[in-house]
């Protein structure tokens, strides 16, 4: 039983702080589009939170391609 309880209270906190963390970005809404892997970010700091969520679940980060939207980068 106490190990249930120990997984339990682990899988709830792991929880706790995904969620923690895909809040944490603190970003303007200054409109200063990137493009990154054909995706249109509105600034960098959006841009770098996704990388940083990316990051942390072992995926490489986006680069920037062009600064400005991607339709306007072709």
């Amino acid at each position: 039983m106490a190990g249930k309880t120990i997984l339990l209270f682990t899988f709830l906190l792991s929880a706790l702080l995904l969620v923690h963390s895909a809040h944490s970005c603190n970003c303007s809404r200054e409109l200063k589009p990137v493009c990154a892997q054909g995706r249109t970010f509105s600034n960098p700091c959006l841009l770098q939170c996704e990388n940083e969520q990316r990051m942390s679940r072992g995926l490489a980060p986006y680069t920037v391609t062009c600064r400005d939207e991607c339709e306007q980068c072709q």
